[in-house]
């Protein structure tokens, strides 16, 4: 919907405002497109990777899950 009513008319030129306008949102994305990707592949690194050791770290010091040997240091530290 927003495309009807962000474009021109068939056959009709843009006019300079609008050119200036589409240059300046074609500058604006090329500029900022490479740093949104950066951010997303930090946040498919923290999904993927730190996120579930963290929640096994997590269920291990509460003792939801419980290893299946025996560590007297680990045993200490978490009673």
């Amino acid at each position: 919907m927003l495309d009807f009513w962000a474009s021109t008319p068939i056959g009709q030129a843009e006019s300079p405002p609008e050119k200036k306008l589409r240059e300046v949102g074609e500058w604006l994305v090329d500029r900022t497109e490479a740093r949104g990707l950066l951010g997303q592949r930090i946040l498919m690194t923290v999904s993927l990777y730190v996120l579930p050791v963290w929640v096994l770290l997590v269920l291990l010091a509460s003792g939801v899950v419980s290893l299946p040997f025996n560590v007297p240091f680990l045993d200490d530290l978490l009673s």
